[in-house]
């Protein structure tokens, strides 16, 4: 135990029998846990958890030899994290698509989580009731509602336990070196890295604790503790490397100029420190800013993050904690700080699930240094704990509350954040999948009219557009939208599709060839680009797009029956015959395939009519 632990309250003189508290605290966090995240067992799949779960075949349909390929293999959504779609699949073994099941493992995560900070920081630390005091913050902490209550999250709560894992057997490896233990740190850090890659800063943290609580500095042996993390900074840098090539083949990768990405980062880590202290107006999305920060807080932020590193630093032999604490904050929020920006939010209440732990340090043990200075006793100490726990337990019940469906998530996240156009496009989204198109071309204008080049809410737009029959306003739309994002190939498709059922050819047929540019495995645009060509008697020209769209999506019957019709106006009559029955195999209700069937069983039995050679006679 170092000298500044020992010196703290009530590390020596334990209020419970050592056996009875041992017991009591981790059976009092899953308790907080239980009795925050329960009633969220009553909520709906929310954001994202579509393209996740419920219209993901591959987790959709469960824990199967070819699910279990794609899981290791997949880039979907652009994350690779096989361990995390192993766990969906298995909740799809077991509770199907049910929400509860789903949000019932999440919540099991979590309990377990609460109770490893607690066993892991004991047995670092030796201090024993700020070791609890940490757990139970970390319980009840309304940030961390989100990596729970968020389905599509899995990853958040799967991948810190590994990690917490990781970080339990490396206090091992410190107290008895063995080969077997630096490879059980080592799987375990490769599993979370697996789950998610956001814990690519573990080698450096392990750097921190190394000198306090670990005391394992001394002179000599600084360069053999960086060499002892190089195989686990090797584990970093592979993930951190395929994190991006995910990222980035997903398109998730933004474009934001590097002095607005550097200031929204350090206001973001301000941000943080705000909501972890008043941990109010907290929302599932806070959209990066559409102008630049603004040169008065980005200064004031700087500022402040600058003096409190150089107090810190000041203060390290003393108070060591407060060092360690403070830049387990800083270093741990570093893979989604936006410095690289992923996805176009500023910041998220999910990725303080373990930096938050750093400021718990530095207020837990400040706190307690400061009792046992100033000679204050434990019961106050306690009796402020207590509350601070109640309170937080009922704001983060009544934060859970919140993501109960997606209209109550969405419209928290407006109020909690103004000028929301991300919010106010997915209730668009939302109103329109459940047939409600005024208030979902309400949303979809509210969001162009914060953020007019928002080129997806212009096109989903003209979707509900066109579908009320208004093709002038969906054309119009449409154009706006490939204007904002000459690249979104899905707004080059529609507009070409809806200009070509409004006779115009030309340009539909120019439009079309765009978006197949743009993403040339599309196999809506190919089957579009090819009924163009083809009634424009260009059957030739069309063949290849229709044999492309029933490559790409070859359980689509219409795009067989579209290609059966091509293979027969060529006079392809056998391959025809097959790609039609094909296509009424795949939908026996098709009726222009049983049409083109006919018709080019007709065109064969008339053939092979012709072919056969009258009898001459003498």
């Amino acid at each position: 135990m170092d000298p500044v632990t020992a010196a703290l309250p009530n590390t020596q003189h334990p209020l419970l029998p050592g056996n009875l508290r041992s017991f009591l605290v981790p059976a009092f966090l899953v308790a907080l846990c239980l009795v925050i995240f329960v009633p969220g067992l009553r909520n709906e799949f929310v954001w994202d958890d579509d393209q996740y779960l419920t219209r993901n075949p591959a987790v959709a349909g469960g824990l199967t030899p070819h699910n279990l390929r794609w899981a290791l293999t997949s880039f979907h959504a652009g994350n690779w994290h096989p361990l995390t779609w192993l766990s969906h699949q298995a909740d799809v073994e077991i509770f199907g698509l049910n929400p509860a099941g789903h949000h019932l493992t999440s919540l099991l995560f979590h309990c377990a989580n609460a109770v490893l900070f607690f066993l892991v920081f004991r047995r670092m630390t030796g201090f024993f009731w700020g070791s609890a005091l940490v757990a139970a913050l970390f319980a009840v902490h309304p940030l961390h509602v989100e990596s729970v209550a968020w389905a599509a999250e899995r990853k958040d709560v799967l991948s810190t336990l590994l990690w917490l894992l990781a970080l339990g057997a490396w206090v091992g490896w410190c107290r008895k070196p063995r080969p077997a233990q630096y490879l059980a740190v080592a799987a375990l850090y490769a599993l979370s890295l697996s789950a998610k890659q956001m814990p690519v800063t573990f080698p450096f943290l392990l750097l921190l604790l190394d000198w306090w609580p670990l005391g394992r500095f001394a002179p000599g042996r600084r360069l053999k503790l960086i060499a002892e993390k190089l195989p686990l900074l090797a584990l970093s840098a592979t993930a951190s490397a395929v994190a991006y090539l995910a990222q980035s083949g997903f398109g998730a990768v933004g474009n934001a100029p590097l002095e607005a990405r550097l200031a929204n980062a350090v206001i973001a880590w301000c941000t943080y420190i705000g909501k972890a202290l008043w941990p109010t107006r907290l929302a599932l999305l806070y959209p990066f800013p559409l102008e630049p920060p603004a040169l008065v807080p980005t200064t004031l932020a700087v500022a402040a993050l600058t003096a409190v590193s150089i107090l810190v630093i000041r203060a390290r032999r003393s108070r060591p904690f407060l060092a360690v604490g403070w830049f387990w904050f800083l270093g741990t929020l570093v893979p989604v700080i936006g410095i690289v920006q992923i996805g176009n939010q500023a910041l998220a209440d999910r990725y303080t699930y373990v930096p938050l732990t750093g400021l718990l340090i530095m207020a837990i043990w400040g706190i307690a240094a400061l009792a046992a200075r100033c000679g204050q006793r434990a019961r106050w100490i306690a009796s402020g704990a207590v509350v601070l726990v109640v309170v937080l337990t009922v704001a983060s019940r009544a934060q859970v509350r919140t993501w109960h469906d997606p209209v109550s998530a969405f419209s928290n996240a407006i109020q909690a954040r103004e000028n929301n156009h991300i919010a106010h496009y997915n209730l668009g989204v939302y109103y329109h999948e459940h047939g409600d198109d005024r208030l979902a071309v309400e949303h979809f204008r509210t969001a162009i009219a914060i953020w007019p080049d928002d080129a997806v809410a212009h096109n989903n737009l003209a979707l509900v557009l066109e579908s009320e029959g208004k093709l002038a306003e969906a054309i119009g739309e449409l154009w706006a939208a490939t204007r904002a994002d000459p690249r979104l190939a899905e707004g080059h498709y529609n507009l070409g599709r809806i200009l070509a059922d409004s006779g115009e050819r030309f340009i539909a047929q120019a439009t079309l060839e765009r978006a197949l540019k743009l993403r040339p495995e599309y196999p809506e645009a190919h089957a579009r680009l090819g009924e163009l060509l083809a009634r424009q008697g260009k059957t030739g020209e069309a063949l290849p797009h229709f044999q492309e769209a029933v490559r790409l999506s070859p359980r689509t019957a219409l795009y067989r029956s579209d290609l059966g019709a091509a293979l027969a106006e060529l006079g392809q009559l056998e391959a025809a015959v097959r790609s039609l029955q094909e296509a009424l195999r795949l939908d026996p209700k098709l009726p222009v395939a049983r049409e083109n069937l006919d018709k080019a069983l007709s065109q064969r039995a008339s053939a092979a009519a012709h072919s056969v050679a009258p009898r001459g006679g003498r």
